[in-house]
């Protein structure tokens, strides 16, 4: 009997357990013209395995389900004992979940966003000795003043939007009514219990999270001494004296004013700190360039074209540095949805004081006098400050579609063409492609200028900017056609969110990619230093998985071949728990060892060189050598799949780049022909190329001796 263990590992879109393991089962078992073996029986069973063992500081274990498809050949003259094939599944979707409706869209789509801040921090740890200490500490800055002041500012102005509309249930000065100072006040203690109960380590274990929670907890802190100072003279002097009457409102308005005006402050410097990125990095090219100039001359003079050749090589360093324009999407897109959250929730606040007004009639003063809904106008009011930038959000908005959309449209007429800048700058690379990182840059530029003349620009009024008479005029003008257009920029950025919601599925599934990669660089502690290890808990569970399945196979069965698939993000689980390094912890290696046939790695839509090694080295710096011996090793890609390409290594591990020609990659790479990242596994050209070769049998012949 000849037993052939198979391996798959998912990638994005396969969010049911047992989902993929049947696709491949299934294809593996349907008829080809390219494939000639005939099956018999096929069972399925379905076992939950443990992440790790038990272990005193883990009371519970933390189950996983582990699909396994067994299918029998047909017995024969000369071979009445049936083959089998089994297949195993390594899941992990379940750590990696696809937002489920147009609402969790939207969080899902915001937490992308600030999870962008883990990819920042990975891109300058893993290329420190390319973006230097500056550009570590400039990460580390903006990363903290992100999740420590923006997300919670903006969650702060959220509950006190929630608290200041009680004026339209309950309006200010009717009876039973609650006194802002006192709202005030709740709003404080509620701000502070939520932030302290969330950042516990039983609701939040990861580091940027942490900070998240615990910036809440602060403002909340803030809010109360607020609340309580509001009759001390420094209130008094910080919101620019006393009134004779409303004194209450007077000063929940100035809370208000002040939250909105730190909001802004904050934003400037974050800009700030993302515009010295930029800077540091065109230095560094600058310096890089003028170096490769004087080494060029040099080997022209001295007819040493090997030595330009070499140079020409370490000036694709540079494009590793990621880490600017990582940063410059967090502030955009943030900007962009933040601005059309905000205006949805101030054009609800007016409907629903317009909806309470016709039902109840509009509040009065004691002497009857009609007065507006106090707090609601307060939120108002203020609100429009922190909506001076919505016309350079839309703006920056259109410059990302627009620069999205040349490149779609020349990845589709320049996908046959071979000439490798063009496939690289158009086809290669549509995540984390050079012209949408010079978008989102440009983009983040044009904010500053937003913010400046939002702070500076007198909203429009000559008297009141000071930004000199040239720029005020411009200002001016701007401020004029965003009146003018004001009606049409706010139904674009509400179209957006309409075409989220409407198409919630597919925006899960383009979110995925982004979730998945994030998913891998979520960290525990700052390791600052970079000296902590094991500091990646997703990580840690997700590849501990692929150990305990393949493991839990090869401790029960006995095995005569063992082939390994995988797609996607799961390439990288796959081939790092197949390095020598870490199969020696996990006890693979001696296991795998013991298969004495044929040992296969099949690699499908792969980020392995194209995105971890090339931006994340020092974690990914995986080569060749390091995969565990006798594993042959076939990488399918499709020629437009904007995830994975090719397999591709350079004789230096630190000098990743795209080199499908490259004669020391090791690997067996095979085009698939066109059709995008996902379907691998069902995919008809994708098993002429398993089949026609004999890359993958179901029924593997026994090794001649």
């Amino acid at each position: 009997m000849n037993k052939h263990l198979v391996i798959v590992v998912h990638g994005i879109g396969e969010q049911i357990a047992g989902e993929t393991v049947d696709e491949l089962c299934t294809a593996a078992t349907t008829r080809h013209p390219d494939g000639d073996e005939e099956h018999g029986e096929i069972s399925s069973t379905e076992i939950s395995l443990a992440e790790a063992d038990h272990h005193k500081d883990n009371r519970n274990l933390k189950l996983f389900p582990c699909h396994i498809r067994r299918v029998k050949s047909k017995p024969t003259d000369s071979n009445q004992v049936a083959d089998e094939a089994v297949f195993a599944e390594v899941f992990w979707a379940d750590l990696s979940p696809a937002p489920k409706g147009p609402i969790w869209t939207f969080v899902d789509l915001l937490s992308m966003i600030l999870g962008l801040g883990y990819l920042a921090l990975d891109n300058v740890h893993n290329n420190l000795g390319k973006a230097g200490r500056i550009g570590k500490l400039s990460v580390h800055a903006f990363v903290w003043l992100f999740y420590l002041l923006i997300a919670p500012l903006n969650a702060l102005l959220l509950i006190g939007a929630g608290f200041l509309l009680i004026d339209i249930v309950a309006p200010i000065g009717s009876e039973g009514a609650i006194a802002p100072r006192k709202l005030l006040l709740m709003m404080g203690f509620f701000t502070v219990l939520t932030g302290a109960v969330m950042q516990s380590s039983a609701f939040c274990g990861t580091y940027l999270l942490r900070l998240f929670w615990r910036g809440l907890l602060l403002l909340g802190l803030l809010t109360i001494l607020a609340a309580l100072a509001s009759n001390s003279s420094l209130a008094a002097s910080i919101c620019g004296g006393v009134p004779e009457n409303d004194e209450d409102l007077f000063y929940v308005s100035c809370f208000i004013a002040n939250t909105v005006q730190a909001l802004g402050a904050v934003w400037v410097m974050t800009i700030l700190l993302s515009f010295l990125m930029i800077v540091g990095v065109l230095i560094g090219f600058v310096g890089r360039f003028l170096k490769w100039l004087k080494r060029k001359q040099h080997a022209l003079r001295h007819r040493a074209n090997d030595a330009g050749a070499k140079d020409d090589t370490a000036q694709a360093n540079l494009r590793q540095l990621i880490y600017p324009g990582i940063s410059a999407a967090m502030l955009v897109l943030w900007m962009i949805f933040s601005s059309a959250f905000w205006v949805g929730l101030q054009k609800l606040v007016e409907q629903s004081t317009d909806t309470v007004k016709k039902i109840q009639g509009p509040p009065t003063d004691g002497d009857g006098t009609p007065r507006p809904f106090l707090l609601a106008e307060i939120f108002k009011d203020h609100l429009e400050q922190a909506l001076g930038t919505l016309g350079f959000a839309a703006l920056a908005l259109v410059v990302i579609l627009l620069m999205i959309g040349i490149v779609l449209f020349f990845r589709r007429v320049l996908r046959n063409r071979t000439a490798p800048f063009l496939r690289k700058l158009f086809v290669d690379r549509l995540i984390l492609n050079l012209l949408l990182d010079i978008a989102f840059i440009a983009s983040s530029l044009l904010l500053m200028v937003g913010i400046v003349i939002l702070l500076f620009g007198g909203a429009g009024d000559p008297e009141n900017c000071d930004l000199g008479s040239d720029l005020c005029a411009v200002v001016v003008v701007w401020t004029e056609v965003l009146d003018a257009y004001f009606g049409i920029i706010l139904m674009g950025i509400l179209g957006v969110a309409a075409l989220i919601y409407y198409f919630s599925e597919f925006v899960g599934s383009a979110l995925g990619i982004a979730r998945d990669i994030i998913a891998y660089s979520i960290r525990n502690r700052c390791n600052f230093t970079g000296t902590l290890e094991d500091n990646y808990p997703q990580r840690a569970r997700i590849e501990a998985r692929f150990s305990r399945v393949v493991n839990h196979m090869l401790d029960t069965e006995t095995f005569d071949h063992l082939t390994v698939f995988s797609h996607s993000q799961g390439t990288v689980i796959a081939t790092r728990n197949l390095c020598e390094d870490r199969a020696s912890k996990t006890g693979l290696m001696a296991k795998i060892k013991d298969v004495s046939g044929a040992k296969c790695l099949i690699t499908m839509g792969s980020p392995v060189t194209h995105i971890y090694l090339q931006y994340f080295s020092a974690d990914f710096g995986i080569t060749r050598a390091d995969i565990l011996p006798d594993f042959r090793w076939h990488n399918i890609y499709r020629k437009d799949d904007f995830v994975g390409t090719t397999i591709d290594f350079l004789a230096t591990p630190d000098l990743p780049c795209q080199n499908s020609n490259n004669a020391e990659t090791g690997v067996d790479n095979r085009s698939a022909g066109f059709g995008g990242h996902t379907g691998y596994f069902t995919d008809y050209l994708v098993w002429q190329e398993l089949l026609k070769t004999n890359l993958f049998q179901l029924f593997r012949k026994p090794r001649s001796s």
